[in-house]
């Protein structure tokens, strides 16, 4: 594949094209100042079409060059024998070998890369000589995120939403992962926490035939996130606390008459007690922390104690 340097017309550029564009970011104020003083270090790369050039490297050197009001512009073309994978190649490189890519831009490398081959193993060769991720489970999963909606994109840039999270939001219908998108964005929360919330979202909207957009947007839940004193830990955690009890009840009940009765116990520090998974089954687990054996000698009369309270009885019937 070969160059050849020449200069072209602005307007002959079609910029509407975005095929080989990879980069999310879309202010060039800094490139406007560093080409507005020194003048273009790195001349784009075009290929010419039926007399108009696409962008293949380039696309926010020539979007600063129109804002400083050039007419015409330095570049490189390329022969009209190069191959798509070759185009590819060299769109990916630009980016991928001077900083780290985020995961849109990697997204879009990997599904540009995609199109270029039938054979995965090829796939994962090439991804790996550009510095995109070699793994086929892992390139199948970030291939995804250009299919999800815009809204949900941003998030996963502004890692409000993770990775497995937003998958699981595109495949809801569309209303349903933007109002999700919306709630994880203000409340920040881990990867197993989000993925609790929308498991119980989806559980309670499908049983109570109730949109998940119209769950998240109940007075109750926006009251919680809305609220001026809560941080975002603890409206993640009364929003956690509000759909278990609404998903399941009979559960919440007995978890809270647990809790009454385990404080009246008065266990101390080095004594847990622990109920069965989700209060199914009849084996509950003990467990003693201790340094030495006076420690031991006091968990034991503790242990002599709590046998003849009335709370231990309630909590095993």
């Amino acid at each position: 594949m070969g160059f050849k340097a020449c200069t072209v017309s602005l307007t002959s550029i079609d910029q509407a094209d975005n095929t080989y564009c990879i980069s999310t970011k879309d202010d060039v104020d800094d490139l406007v100042l560093s080409i507005d003083r020194v003048g273009l270090i790195a001349p784009p790369v075009l290929k010419e079409t039926s007399g108009k050039f696409n962008i293949i490297c380039g696309f926010r050197r020539i979007r600063a060059c129109r804002e400083l009001g050039w007419l015409k512009i330095d570049c490189r073309l390329l022969s009209a024998d190069g191959t798509h994978f070759e185009r590819t190649r060299l769109a990916i490189a630009d980016n991928s070998m001077q900083r780290a890519l985020n995961l849109l831009e990697t997204s879009r490398a990997l599904n540009l890369l995609a199109d270029c081959f039938n054979d995965d193993d090829q796939l994962v060769k090439a991804a790996k000589t550009l510095n995109l991720p070699d793994n086929m489970a892992a390139i199948t999963k970030i291939k995804e995120i250009c299919r999800l909606p815009r809204k949900i994109q941003e998030n996963v840039l502004l890692e409000n939403i993770s990775l497995v999270v937003a998958l699981m939001l595109g495949k809801m219908e569309n209303n349903a992962g933007m109002a999700l998108a919306d709630l994880f964005a203000k409340l920040k929360a881990s990867l197993n926490k989000q993925r609790e919330i929308v498991t119980l979202i989806t559980e309670i909207s499908l049983r109570e035939e109730i949109s998940v957009e119209e769950l998240v947007n109940t007075p109750v839940v926006q009251d919680i996130v809305t609220h001026p004193d809560m941080d975002r830990n603890q409206k993640t955690a009364k929003i956690r606390f509000y759909l278990k009890q609404r998903r399941y009840p009979a559960i919440c009940s007995v978890e809270k008459e647990f809790e009454k009765n385990l404080k009246r116990l008065k266990l101390g520090s080095g004594i847990n007690l622990i109920p069965p998974a989700h209060f199914e089954g009849r084996h509950y687990t003990l467990t003693l922390s201790f340094k030495n054996l006076p420690e031991f000698a006091k968990h034991r009369e503790t242990l002599d104690r709590i046998v003849d309270n009335p709370a231990f009885e309630k909590m095993l019937q």
